[in-house]
């Protein structure tokens, strides 16, 4: 469930200030699916790459929650565009807390499927 919010939150526009290039939208999903397959099958070197996607995809939807100068400070003719901090905040938030139950969750998949 939370893959497919990954995948859905990297595929929707409106979610960022900047679009988010196509391999990324692609590859991190994909090393999720990976990784949770390797924590199903007790496979560590897929749980490996499943953390490495967890840990890019957190820390990429963490610096993409902000928008960068290039967004606020554009070529726009009638000056800068500015962004209200809350909605800011509120996606840094959802992001986190994404980032969040992905860890835990992928933590608990693989020690619940260690003890089988």
């Amino acid at each position: 469930m939370l893959v497919l919010g990954m995948t859905c939150i990297l595929n929707i526009p409106a979610m960022f200030f900047e679009p988010i290039a196509l391999g990324f939208r692609i590859a991190i999903p994909a090393f999720l699916l990976v990784g949770f397959a390797g924590a199903l099958r007790r496979s560590k070197p897929l749980r490996f790459v499943g953390w490495i996607a967890i840990a890019y995809g957190s820390l990429y939807l963490l610096a993409v929650a902000a928008p960068g100068e290039d967004y606020t400070l554009g070529y726009s003719s009638s000056g800068p565009q500015f962004v209200s901090g809350w909605l800011v905040l509120g996606r840094f938030g959802l992001f986190l807390a994404l980032a969040l139950a992905m860890g835990i969750v992928f933590w608990r998949l693989g020690r619940s499927s260690a003890v089988d």
